[in-house]
């Protein structure tokens, strides 16, 4: 499914609400740790998601889940601690599908 274009904004890519619950791998993409994530919006260029455990800036993660973008392997940008489980995470795509 392809992310329709919309009005101009000052991001270089429009963001859009997609509230789903994903699957992620850390580590690897084949054998690493599986965590869950909240997603908030999706762009072309990224992800917003709430995630239950804090991770640092520049991780590489692995998105197992099929998403409306081309986002199979993302970098960690920003966190936000919500609170002392819940953290909001910005999330940079990185390239073409990995095969899982």
């Amino acid at each position: 499914m392809n992310v329709p274009s919309g009005k101009k904004t000052r991001r270089s890519t429009e963001r859009y609400d997609f509230p789903s619950t994903i699957e992620y791998l850390v580590g690897s993409p084949t054998t690493g740790e599986l965590y869950k994530a909240v997603t908030v919006n999706v762009s072309r260029a990224g992800i917003g998601a709430y995630v239950f455990a804090p991770h640092q800036e520049g991780l590489e993660l692995y998105i197992k889940t099929s998403l409306p973008v081309d986002c199979h392997l993302a970098t960690v940008r920003w966190n936000k601690k919500v609170n002392e489980s819940f953290y909001l995470i910005g999330l940079q795509c990185n390239g073409a599908p990995l095969d899982f």
